[in-house]
This record gives structure tokens, sequence and C-alpha cells, in this order.
């Protein structure tokens, strides 16, 4: 059984990013998540490419549509978590494992 100390020092959030909240932005839902997605891809201080991981939510995007988008052309892992309100939650933790097993070094998350 795993526990949250063996992945201390392991994984941790280095970039975040959203978009204005408002009920009539004028943009696409796909254009709200790639917005978010760059912003924290330019708030962690890496590019695009090198993101090797990426977990979209369900009711959004697919991995498909994430890579192409963001020109990621060496994509090790990706996951679509589907269970709810806990389906943030879930996805985090999923990163978490699949940068401390060594399959990923950057995964996206939406």
């Amino acid at each position: 059984m795993y526990s949250p100390k063996d992945f201390a020092n392991k994984t941790c959030v280095v970039g975040i990013g959203e978009t204005t909240y408002s009920r009539k932005s004028g943009m696409t839902d796909l254009t709200l998540q790639m917005t978010a997605c760059m912003r924290a891809i330019e708030d962690a201080g890496i590019k695009p490419h090198d993101i090797d991981g990426v977990l979209p939510q369900a009711a959004g995007m697919t991995s498909e549509d994430m890579a192409t988008n963001l020109g990621i052309k060496d994509l090790r892992y990706s996951a679509s978590i589907s269970m709810g309100g806990a389906s943030p939650c879930a996805a985090i933790q999923n990163g978490v494992l699949a940068v401390a097993s060594g399959v990923c070094n950057y995964v996206l998350l939406v």
C-alpha cells in the first residue's frame, strides 16, 4: 500500500493557468481550455514540447486534442478521468503517480 510519504519530494505543481470567469466570454470551450493550458505552461516556465503526459477533463477536449493543439510530439501518458465531482482530485492523483513512477516528467491537467 502506498502512502503520501512515498511521493514526497518526487512531484510538485509547477504552474497554474486560468481564464476570466464569465458566462459569455465569446470563446469556445476549446479556446478557453487551451488558453488556460498555455497560461499554466508559461507559469511553469516550460515549453509545450516538454509536456509528456496529459489528463483532460472528461467533458472537455480529448487527449488527442490537447497533444495536437499544443504540438506535443512525445506523449508518453494520457488518461481521461470520469468520476463526477471527484474527477479533479483523481486526475491530480493520477498525474502524481505518472510522474513519481518515472513514466512522465511533466503532466498537464485540465
